[in-house]
């Protein structure tokens, strides 16, 4: 359901942020370099142009972080090659479709069984399909695993490093491979979506408790072979930097071509401050973007948590 939902719709979603990323994936997957100069300087690439981009020594390059725009690179190099050498079109239309659908719609379709698993651990099958099927389709996750954003994909990682952990808690057992592969995703998370800093911080939190309990907080090669898994992980952000402006810790927030844009990430750090009452409203509980608002079937989340450590405890 989630496949055929997230195929009709793919590619549906056209702004700004979408065009930075794509940008970067036809010039990663087609032209080999990581100027986005094509979509954004020629006529025929028009319907991409976008204010969501950098500028750099005389090029234009996606103001995004890489991550989302590295998959669909991955992906939709060989299926250009193979649409180019069967004559079919692969520009356009074409090209934001499929790039949408392989790049971010296949790889959030996995949330779903991965969220019915998870539920089903602590409830029947049935309300195991309710809450997947309230969370797939009556949430924002539907319209952002329908264009080319990372904020799914970002959502995905962590939710598949966090499943590591809890499973490892379950079964009191904890691989070196397993703390490795989640650390890699967490570290990928952030190369897709920066804010996620935040969630890194909290999961890494969670590591440690898990590994209290496990009476493994004190063993450095699971932190060692988390601390490898994460560095990994950087390695593509760390070279786009260093290539694109020369030093790995420049992004391209730094550089930004809009000067509204960049007035705004000229504040606090990279555009973030300090937490703002007043947003937080609007990113809850306001009509205009609040998420429970626009999903209330969210706010039995806090019910179903007290039910859960109710039972737990029981």
């Amino acid at each position: 359901m989630a496949l055929a939902a997230f195929a009709y719709f793919a590619g549906t979603t056209q702004d700004g942020n979408t065009h930075s990323r794509l940008g970067l994936v036809r010039a990663i997957a087609v032209e080999h370099r990581f100027e986005i100069d094509t979509t954004q300087l020629t006529y025929e690439w028009r319907d991409f142009l976008t204010q969501d981009r950098s500028f750099y020594n005389g090029h234009c390059y996606s103001d995004k972080a890489i991550g989302s725009s590295v998959i669909g690179a991955t992906i939709w190099a060989p299926v250009h090659t193979v649409l180019h050498l069967m004559g079919l079109p692969t520009d356009g239309r074409m090209f934001r479709v499929g790039a949408t659908f392989l790049g971010v719609s296949v790889l959030c379709t996995f949330l779903a069984p991965l969220i019915y698993w998870f539920v089903a651990t602590v409830a029947d099958g049935r309300r195991a399909a309710l809450v997947t099927v309230a969370i797939v389709f009556g949430t924002p996750l539907l319209k952002y695993s329908t264009a080319y954003y990372g904020h799914v994909q970002a959502g995905l990682f962590l939710f598949v490093a966090f499943l590591v952990w809890w499973y490892a808690r379950r079964r009191h057992q904890l691989s070196y491979v397993q703390a490795f592969a989640s650390s890699a995703l967490v570290g990928f998370m952030f190369v897709t979506e920066y804010p996620t800093a935040l969630l890194a911080l909290v999961f890494g939190g969670y590591m440690l408790w898990v590994l209290r309990e496990l009476g493994r907080a004190t063993d450095w090669r699971v932190w060692a072979a988390s601390a490898a898994g994460g560095l990994l992980a950087l390695s593509p952000m760390l070279y786009y930097n260093h290539s694109v402006y020369g030093n790995v810790l420049t992004t391209g927030y730094q550089h930004h071509d809009t000067a509204k844009f960049a007035a705004a990430h000229a504040q606090g750090l990279s555009g973030i401050g300090l937490p703002d009452p007043i947003v937080m409203m609007a990113m809850t509980f306001h009509p205009l973007m609040g998420i429970f608002w626009q999903s209330p079937v969210l706010l039995l989340a806090a019910p179903g948590w007290m039910a859960m450590r109710r039972a737990a405890g029981a």
